[in-house]
């Protein structure tokens, strides 16, 4: 049989200290599950400011079809660079074809020039041959050998013909010479309209009328419009120069505007003499309303005065 111990003092003072001990320990797990919480919604605060400094660091992208989009700087600098070498790309496309054209039609030009320059020296021959007739006395070779005479007049006639043949070809070669100047110029026009647009971008009605009324300022009449102004480069001028006139035009109905328009007041700033003595005329009413004294009542009556 076991002797039981007895139980000490000291031994009841460990046990106490023990729970105690355990019982502080135990409430631990709740702030680890709160620490837990935190960390979880961390990563979601973290996230939402990273998307907050990448939307701060978007730039407005616009594109060739007018579309705008949001995007990073570096790729803004590079559709800019597209676009840049796009529009010289266009521009010296335009003036190859311009080029192009202005070769192909001084070819054309001499060709037509130098056919029609054949067939006026072949008229003139011609011309020569039928005037030898002319001095001709016929009635005297109708006398003396009517069959001779007969042939003369014949080749007379003849070349009679032949100078009318001639002449319609000089006149139908220089009619397509014509043609040709007329298709040219339009041509001329249409790559110098082409590249002023490349060069300016948008063009409304209205700068177009400004861009002709500006070139008949200078001196240009309508019909010279097209023929000496075929380049993209004098219609880009053109183009500042009548927005330019515009602009300082419209320059003294602003100033007049400005002028006629009322003085606008800042908060605070003063508002003239007049205003300033309403001010005080009303404060010192509103001081003798609340002090009934007879010295707000003389300063009001001496503001009066």
């Amino acid at each position: 049989m076991e002797v039981e111990q007895p139980t000490t003092d000291v031994d009841s003072d460990v046990e106490s200290r023990l729970t105690a001990h355990f019982a502080a320990e135990a409430p631990e797990a709740a702030p680890k599950e709160a620490d837990a919480k935190v960390d979880a919604e961390a990563p979601e605060s973290d996230e939402e400011s990273a998307a907050e400094l990448e939307e701060a660091d978007l730039v407005d992208i616009e594109l060739d079809d007018g579309e705008v989009y949001r995007g990073p700087a570096k790729l803004r600098e590079a559709v800019e660079r597209h676009k840049d070498y796009t529009q010289k790309t266009q521009e010296l496309s335009a003036l190859r074809k311009s080029v192009d054209d202005k070769a192909y039609f001084v070819e054309a030009r001499e060709k037509i020039t130098a056919a029609v320059q054949e067939d006026i020296a072949e008229f003139k021959a011609l011309e020569f041959q039928r005037k030898q007739f002319e001095s001709l006395d016929w009635q005297a070779l109708y006398n003396a050998d009517p069959g001779q005479a007969m042939r003369l007049r014949d080749q007379r006639d003849d070349l009679q013909r032949q100078l009318q043949a001639k002449a319609g070809q000089i006149q139908q070669k220089s009619a397509q010479g014509q043609q040709i100047l007329s298709a040219h110029t339009e041509r001329q026009w249409q790559l110098a309209v082409e590249g002023a647009k490349q060069r300016i971008g948008k063009l409304t009605a209205e700068e177009d009328q400004a861009m002709h009324r500006q070139a008949q300022a200078l001196g240009f009449t309508p019909e010279e419009f097209k023929s000496r102004l075929s380049d993209a480069r004098i219609l880009h001028a053109i183009h500042k120069a009548a927005k330019w006139d515009a602009l300082q035009s419209g320059k003294p109905a602003a100033v007049q505007a400005a002028q006629k328009a009322p003085p606008v007041v800042k908060p605070g700033a003063s508002k003239g003499p007049g205003a300033v003595a309403q001010g005080k005329y009303t404060d010192l009413r509103q001081s003798l309303k609340k002090s009934g004294s007879l010295k707000d009542a003389a300063r009001l009556f001496a503001l009066k005065g």
